[in-house]
């Protein structure tokens, strides 16, 4: 189930970090503000070991002279752990974790390239803004817990 809003992602926060905070100056003498930050959050719904239990989506925010003007909230993936989050390049972020792969019939490693350059250029002017693009690539082979 996406989340859709807030109330879809509720959750104990493990992780957070706000990984983008950029401000310009307006072609009217105003300020732009973009503000980006991954959450991990433990939703506690099923304690089997197989299934999903872990969130982590991606807020974006665009304030124009102050005032918020857009506010995004994509779910990146759902995960049995998480590994951690990074900056590939300006715009492109990876997420890892692990989900359970059924044609191994066990844990694997999966990264999900979030592509956000059209989601965040948009986002600055002030249009619709896509979603960012997400691909997931999945590991060939089974993960311990304790990895």
């Amino acid at each position: 189930m996406p989340c859709v809003d807030a109330a879809g992602c509720l959750g104990a926060v493990q992780a957070a970090e706000t990984f983008v905070s950029s401000t310009r100056d307006t072609e009217n003498g105003g300020t732009s503000h973009l503000e980006m930050t991954w959450t991990v959050l433990d939703t506690a719904a099923l304690r089997d070991g197989l299934d999903p239990q872990i969130v982590v989506v991606l807020r974006s925010q665009h304030f124009l002279d102050g005032v918020r003007s857009a506010s995004e909230l994509t779910e990146l993936g759902r995960f049995l752990w998480f590994e951690g989050f990074e900056r590939i390049e300006p715009g492109r972020y990876a997420v890892t974790g692990a989900v359970f792969d059924d044609s191994l019939g066990c844990p694997a490693r999966i990264s999900v390239d979030v592509d956000a350059r059209a989601h965040t250029v948009a986002l600055r002017a002030g249009e619709p803004a896509p979603s960012p693009f997400l691909t997931e690539t999945l590991g060939e082979s089974c993960l311990d817990a304790t990895e």
